[in-house]
């Protein structure tokens, strides 16, 4: 090192101790998971070389006023100042995403995992001001649903680790502040743990690791397909998800505490069953207490002050004090495992349920034994592109349908899955298919 000596030295145990606390203090730890061994900072989930600890030694020893003292040559503390912080820094085997303070936890006996979860953790700063209600009020003008979206979202923060088994539907028209909610959120956990995409399939993916590396997934406006509702329900209820790690050869099991969050500007976001797993929110417009008019001008000016408060640098502190102080025990307790299913639910469900039954209902009467290809092909025909497989089957059940195994001319030489009707009264069998129904089936597949 070029620098002038201090009068006072330092001895390589205290040096290799004080360079190893401020190697830490970087997020930096030892991760085992990987061959070699390899560097790791959990607040930025970035690998780096062993030679880090060599390679950033000099200039942290030069800024700090270091001087080893002669009890070794300064050439054999740098062989050895490897091994020695390396033996000091954290061990862990791989990294995992929990929402709390400890930059390690437990995952398993004996396993230590480095936590990529960043807190934030402002200084307490004034409250946030009316202007951040008045959003929640022109985005919810509906009391009960403005609670429910409040208390969703004030629960994450107060309650991190218990995964809510619902999801909120936000719809409205365009430009009254939907896709807001991600920026808000993201800032008020410090600009990260916030997914947010306008289509579903990278959450989708397999061992894809949005779901359990952040604490909010929001889905913005994205095309859902006939899969989508089914696969979100999974998404919203599971407790872990496996998550393909660099440098690992197998994919790891992983907990899951993220909200979901599903913004829409169609009142009708997809075709969905009879379910729970979603709060749907009133379809908002610009039309609020605060904008009795619906002037969409009303609604940018708005904005316009919004955005300067949200700019301030109190801002971040102010909306995690806001959410942290919502009240969830009180005259309408926030139940994370149970809700209603709103007005505005049920009329997405009876939409989809109408629609496809009345199409459904028109195909079954023509062709009472059918492959589900040709169902299909009919609704495609008939402008539903992406039906909802799980939808359709649940229609087709309540009209007494169910798939059997036939064997069909035309179809080649082993049974197939066709969908009959309900056995006639009085009998315990399925009919066969007929002859016309064969050739209709046969012409309708290749085989």
């Amino acid at each position: 090192m070029n620098q002038e000596a201090p009068t006072s030295k330092t001895t390589p145990k205290i040096a290799v101790a004080s360079y190893a606390k401020y190697l830490s203090s970087l997020s930096l730890c030892v991760d085992y998971a990987v061959n070699p061994p390899q560097m790791f900072f959990s607040n930025t989930k970035q690998s780096a070389s062993i030679e880090t600890i060599t390679s950033k030694w000099s200039q942290w020893a030069s800024a700090n006023k270091i001087w080893i003292d002669t009890t070794e040559t300064y050439a054999d503390f740098k062989a050895k100042l490897q091994a020695r912080v390396k033996a000091k820094l954290p061990h862990v085997f791989g990294c995992a995403f929990k929402p709390v303070t400890d930059r390690f936890f437990e995952a398993q006996a004996g396993v230590t995992k480095a936590n990529t979860f960043v807190p934030f953790l402002p200084e307490k700063t004034s409250d946030a001001p009316q202007v951040l209600m008045e959003y929640f009020e022109r985005l919810f003008p509906n009391d009960d649903d403005r609670c429910h979206v409040l208390q969703f979202l004030g629960h994450a923060f107060q309650y991190p680790l218990v995964r809510p088994m619902h999801a909120l539907m936000v719809t409205g028209v365009q430009g009254n502040g939907k896709s807001t909610m991600p920026t808000v959120l993201r800032k008020a956990l410090g600009d990260k743990h916030v997914f947010d995409d306008n289509s579903y399939s990278s959450a989708f993916k397999e061992f894809s690791a949005h779901l359990p590396d952040n604490m909010f997934v929001v889905f913005d406006d994205a095309k859902a397909d006939r899969n989508t509702h089914s696969r979100l329900k999974l998404e919203i209820s599971r407790k872990s998800q496996s998550v393909n790690v660099k440098y690992q050869t197998h994919p790891e099991q992983r907990d899951v505490y993220a909200r979901v969050i599903v913004l829409s500007n169609s009142r009708t976001p997809m075709v969905m069953d009879n379910c729970r797993r979603f709060y749907a929110t009133e379809f908002s417009t610009h039309a609020n207490i605060h904008n009795p008019d619906g002037d969409k001008a009303n609604t940018d000016a708005f904005f316009d002050r919004f955005f300067e408060w949200f700019d301030t640098p109190e801002a971040a502190a102010q909306l995690r004090q806001f959410f942290l102080s919502i009240e969830l025990k009180g005259e309408k307790q926030f139940n994370p495992f149970s809700i209603p299913q709103t007005p505005t639910l049920l009329e997405m469900i009876d939409a989809g349920r109408s629609a496809l039954g009345t199409l459904i209902e028109g195909y079954i009467s023509d062709l009472p034994c059918f492959h589900m290809d040709q169902l299909f092909s009919h609704l495609k025909a008939n402008n539903v592109a992406y039906p909802n497989v799980e939808a359709v089957v649940k229609i087709l059940a309540e009209f007494g349908y169910s798939s059997k195994r036939r064997f069909v001319n035309g179809c080649g030489p082993n049974q197939i899955n066709i969908w009959v009707p309900p056995a006639p009264p009085g009998k315990r069998k399925t009919r066969q298919v007929t002859e016309a129904e064969a050739m209709e089936i046969a012409a309708g597949l290749t085989f």
